[in-house]
């Protein structure tokens, strides 16, 4: 892996891609907005609006592509859908970096996620290094979905915590550690005919 890890480190390349320009950066076709009520593709139930807390993540969960199970509140075409959406794309990306595991991400990706990408570069590297993260590099702590984004996206703030976590080699040797550091990123996600897609993270 490279010296420049972490988090910071992946989505520090796509910041100047930023809020104003997330749609430019990615190049994904676009569905009808999100809006403050509505239902999920197959017949989920109807969410509320958005908050500004993380939505309450039920356990009724779908087999998802890529051995994945997203929660049927990350499935709702909502502001509250998106951003439950956003948690969950985020918790996968520490399952990647954990075990490690390069096919978990791609089902939820956009083709054209800049960021997602260099998210995915890392969990690719993990894999041919026969390394892996201790324990998960981030936890999400907020996400709040706000007015704003392009025709078929919707914008979410995203706060994280990044912890100093070690990757280790296949010897349990550390290779590298993350620092600790508190995050503060705008995601763009996509809705895709039945599902969300992370479109951007800057």
């Amino acid at each position: 892996m490279s010296s420049k890890h972490g988090y910071a480190a992946a989505l520090s390349l796509l910041v100047a891609c930023g809020l104003g320009a997330l749609a430019g950066c990615t190049g994904g076709a676009a569905d009808p907005p999100a809006t403050g009520n509505g239902t999920a593709a197959t017949g989920a139930t109807t969410r509320p609006p958005a908050s500004s807390s993380p939505p309450t993540t039920t356990t009724s969960t779908t087999t998802a592509p890529g051995a994945v199970q997203i929660p049927e509140a990350a499935r709702v075409h909502t502001k509250a859908g998106a951003e439950a959406f956003v948690k969950f794309y985020m918790e996968t990306a520490n399952r990647a970096w954990v075990e490690p595991n390069a096919t978990l991400l791609p089902p939820w990706s956009d083709s054209g996620c800049l960021s997602c990408k260099e998210i995915q570069k890392t969990a690719v590297a993990l894999v041919r290094d026969g390394q892996h993260y201790e324990s998960s590099p981030v936890t999400v702590t907020r996400v709040a979905a706000f007015d704003g984004a392009p025709k078929g996206q919707q914008y979410v703030r995203l706060f994280m915590t990044q912890h100093k976590v070690n990757v280790v080699d296949s010897a349990g040797k550390v290779v590298l550690t993350d620092p600790k550091e508190s995050l503060a990123r705008t995601a763009g996600v996509i809705w895709k005919e039945t599902s969300w897609r992370m479109y951007d993270i800057g």
